[in-house]
Parts: structure tokens; C-alpha cells; sequence
């Protein structure tokens, strides 16, 4: 029978792949414990409803997450197991998510509905995430796409949280005025975008709607 303990991590050491022991604390295994705690926020989106082909999605990034962590993990670099196709269908969804939103011109504050609020956390902790790999020297040398593709994710996660807020009251900072979005029917991320009307109050700030590139 197999045992899920073996005692060989008391020490506060553990394996990379091919069995080379570091401490718990090296920076790759924060790494991949960031990426760990991304795929699980991204189980828990996958508890709210989402429609088949938006699900479909989610649980292909959460394999392609594992592949991020195999190549941070590796003693020595291997083959890209994230590659720039990845990053390229990432962008390609994020720009038919947002040809459908009104420009952003305020900061949203997260809790219009718990999918958009999970969205939003999963966001957060993919921008963790990608603080904690830049903080390997030279990972944007040695791991160009791994960088951008934790900077598309976040974009990804951040505009599927407002594609799921369309149609909810916004709240916004208090120095940014007031933003009634337009009506974006959706049916729960299905898909089937279509915008419906802009309504009148719409009072436009000068800044962004999230913190990051």
C-alpha cells in the first residue's frame, strides 16, 4: 500500500525533479507552491457554474500549470514544457472576452458575485506567483515564456472576472466617481456575448482597473 508520508521532509528539505534535496524555502519551491495554491483558487472557480466550454478552459490551464512547475522544478533546463503557443491562445481569448467589455477606466473593487470575486482572487495569486519567479535570478533570461505566460494569465483571469461581473453594480474606488458597466449577456460566461445598452451615468475616471502589467 502506498503512504502518502515518508518523514524524508522533517528536516525542512525536499526533492527537485531527479532527486536533487533543497530546503523548502529555495525560491523554486516557493515558485511552485505559488503555482500550486493558483491551480487550487482555480478548483474552487471551477465550483461556481461555469458553463462546459469555460470549465473546459480552466482545467487546461490548471494541466499547463503543472507542466510551469516541472520545468521550474527540473535541476537542470529542459525542454519548454509552456510554450509561446500557450501564451498566444491566452492572448487570443482574452482579446474576444474584451471586444465585447466597455474600455476600463476605473478601479474595480472585487465582490459584485462570488465567480467574479474568485476570479479575482485567482488573479492575485497569479501575480504572486509571478513576483516569486521573478525574484530566481535570471528567470527572465533563462524562462522568457514562463514570464509571459504568468504576466497573460493574470490579464486572462482579470478579464474573465469582468466578463462575469457584467451586468452587477460596480464598485469602484471613491476617488473614481460611479460606473454603471452596460448590460453584457453572457449567460454565466457561455460564450454568446452580446451587448445590450450603455446606461446614462456613466462617470469615466483618468486610472486603470487593476494594479500590474
Amino acid at each position: 500500500m502506498a503512504v502518502t508520508y515518508t518523514r524524508s521532509g522533517d528536516t525542512g528539505d525536499t526533492s527537485l525533479s531527479g532527486g536533487v534535496r533543497v530546503r523548502k524555502d529555495d525560491r523554486r519551491i516557493e515558485i511552485c507552491g505559488c503555482i500550486d495554491e493558483l491551480s487550487a483558487s482555480l478548483g474552487l472557480v471551477r465550483t461556481e457554474g461555469l458553463p462546459p466550454h469555460r470549465e473546459e478552459t480552466i482545467v487546461r490551464i490548471q494541466h499547463e500549470l503543472f507542466g510551469f512547475c516541472a520545468e521550474i522544478a527540473a535541476a537542470k533546463k529542459t525542454a519548454d514544457a509552456v510554450s509561446p503557443e500557450h501564451v498566444a491562445r491566452l492572448e487570443e481569448e482574452i482579446d474576444r472576452m474584451e471586444a465585447v467589455l466597455p474600455p476600463l477606466k476605473q478601479f474595480i473593487v472585487p465582490g459584485a458575485d462570488r465567480l467574479s470575486a474568485a476570479l479575482h482572487f485567482s488573479r492575485t495569486v497569479c501575480r504572486r506567483a509571478e513576483r516569486a519567479f521573478t525574484s530566481l535570478p535570471r528567470s527572465r533570461q533563462e524562462y522568457p515564456v514562463l514570464a509571459a505566460y504568468l504576466n497573460r494569465l493574470s490579464d486572462w483571469l482579470f478579464v474573465l472576472a469582468r466578463t462575469a461581473e457584467a451586468g452587477f453594480p460596480q464598485h469602484v474606488s471613491p476617488s473614481s466617481g460611479t460606473l454603471h458597466c452596460p448590460l453584457i449577456i453572457e449567460d454565466r460566461l457561455s460564450g454568446a456575448d452580446v451587448l445590450v445598452d450603455q446606461q446614462p451615468d456613466y462617470n469615466p475616471a483618468d486610472n486603470h482597473g487593476k494594479i500590474g502589467g
